[in-house]
């Protein structure tokens, strides 16, 4: 798999609908828009690449609805791209992980608690190391959102960040490397190595 074009279905979950109630989302009504919905908004891939100054960046999104505060909201729309990012991250180190072991014979409870470790703390480092990320576009929507008891009025807010493709590539290194260091620890050669091999494909792969 190509880690760097990071196509359709690679960053799972990375577009969000953060509703904050399990009735956001049931249906609404326009009031007021900042202005035409950009294309952005519209787009149905998860995330695409493009460059930016002879950068490569990786663009994603986040919705948040219901927000009562713009501000606000644009905030929650920057914690949820870092949060996705960093799970995305730490996701395919587990999902590697997993299926491997799980191939050797191991229990899938077993190879199980050992990902979810792994994923825990390869997320939390992801999380604290990711610098580059930018908000670029925000376009936002006043709406009367439908609700289990009634209506309610808010706003739906997108936001469109983006990180140097660069940047995601060295936080995967970091992680796996972050893995390879929790399977030393716990004595599991067979993981040690799996995550080495793993790393040596990702720097031939540059």
């Amino acid at each position: 798999m190509d880690k760097l074009t990071l196509q359709r279905g690679v960053l799972a979950g990375i577009v969000l609908a953060s509703c904050l109630s399990l009735f956001g989302c049931a249906g609404s009504q326009i009031l007021e828009r900042s202005g035409d919905q950009p294309g952005w908004a519209r787009d149905s891939r998860e995330s695409f690449t493009q460059e930016r100054n002879g950068e490569k960046r990786v663009y994603l999104r986040a919705t948040i609805d219901r927000a009562r505060d713009l501000s606000l909201a644009k905030r929650e729309g920057r914690y949820e791209l870092a949060k996705a990012i960093a799970g995305q991250v730490s996701e395919e180190i587990e999902a590697l992980f997993q299926s491997a072991k799980v191939g050797a014979g191991n229990s899938i409870d077993r190879a199980d608690t050992t990902g979810s470790k792994i994923r825990d703390a390869v997320t939390a480092q992801a999380s604290a190391r990711i610098s580059s990320l930018s908000i670029d576009e925000t376009y936002w929507e006043r709406r009367l959102f439908k609700t289990e008891t009634g209506e309610v009025e808010g706003y739906r807010v997108y936001v469109l960040g983006s990180i140097p493709e660069q940047e995601l590539k060295e936080l995967k290194v970091a992680g796996y490397r972050r893995a390879q260091e929790l399977a030393r620890a716990s004595g599991d050669r067979e993981a040690e190595s799996l995550l080495d091999d793993q790393l040596v494909r990702m720097r031939s792969s540059k």
